[in-house]
Formats: C-alpha cells, sequence, structure tokens
C-alpha cells in the first residue's frame, strides 16, 4: 500500500536529557520523517538538549500528551512506560514497538 498523503506520527521516548542510544533514534527519526513529507510530534515526560534540536527544525516536542490537539495516525513507541501513555492518550492509533535493550525496567517489551 502506498500512502498518498502525510501521516502525523507520535514519536514517543521516556526522556531527551542528554544524548543516550534512544534519543539520538528519536531525534534522527523525527528528522527523517519530516524529510519524507511526514508530521512527526515527539513526546517525553523529560525533556533537554535533544528536544531543542528536534524544536529548532520546527518539530513539535511536548512532556504533556494532554497538550497534543491533533489525532495521530501512528504511535512509534521505544519505551514501554511512554508507550501505554500514548496508547491512552490516542485510542485508535496503531502502535510500532521498538525494543532497544532487554535489562532496563524502562525497555521491556509489553506483554
Amino acid at each position: 500500500m502506498i500512502l498518498r498523503h502525510p501521516l502525523s506520527i507520535l514519536i514517543a521516548n521516556i526522556y531527551l536529557t542528554g544524548r543516550s542510544g534512544t534519543e539520538i533514534v528519536t531525534r534522527e527519526l523525527a528528522f527523517a520523517l519530516m524529510r519524507a513529507g511526514h508530521r512527526p510530534i515527539v513526546y517525553a515526560p523529560e525533556l533537554g538538549p535533544i528536544a531543542q534540536e528536534i524544536r529548532a527544525r520546527g518539530i513539535p516536542v511536548t512532556d504533556d500528551i494532554s497538550t497534543i490537539a491533533a489525532e495521530v495516525d501512528i504511535i512509534h513507541g521505544n519505551h514501554t512506560q511512554v508507550t501505554a501513555i500514548a496508547a491512552a492518550r490516542f485510542p485508535n492509533a496503531p502502535i510500532v514497538y521498538f525494543t532497544h535493550d532487554f535489562v532496563a525496567w524502562h525497555s521491556a517489551p509489553p506483554l
């Protein structure tokens, strides 16, 4: 299936406070989605320098999911807790979940 319209894609990450793996993945994914013509939105409860870099490219970033007024077409989740919060806020959006770590509690795949 080829989509002919831009998608609104919510990227959920546990934090954007430093320069760890998922923070870089979140930033680069948001940039790539925007270049491809989509509308990324980034949600992370804790923000920092990476959030500022993403915002500088015109991509919305929030630490409060209730402030996202637009519906999202899909949720890209990097951590269980924030993905569950996003799923509760947007119950009709399909979810793509990525497990980046099998040790950290916040990266455990949902059951």
